[in-house]
């Protein structure tokens, strides 16, 4: 973040690997490869925030904003995920409390 630069930038997992190694060197040869079936998630992002609490609706609202910015920042497909440019202007980040 503070450099504004992807440390990463692979075009895939393979090419992020890839360019971990040239700064790190090899992977150890303890690394496993699992192959795992399709996983639907389980937790619901809200309650995780929130934890039962009972906020007021002011401080509801920047949750909910909170969680729309995590979930678009973690789109696991790279072409639906929110670019760092509309991360800044999302109204988490631009609105005040």
């Amino acid at each position: 973040l503070y450099t504004g630069k992807i440390l990463l930038p692979g075009s895939s997992n393979n090419h992020m690997l890839k360019l971990a190694m040239d700064l790190k060197g090899k992977m150890p040869n303890k690394e496993k490869v699992t192959v795992m079936s399709t996983i639907n998630p389980t937790k619901d992002l809200l309650a995780e925030l929130i934890g039962g609490q009972r906020l007021p609706e002011d401080q509801r609202k920047k949750v909910m904003q909170l969680k729309d910015l995590l979930e678009s920042t973690l789109m696991l497909d790279p072409a639906k995920r929110i670019s760092i440019n509309q991360a800044l202007q999302h109204p988490f980040i631009q609105e005040k409390i």
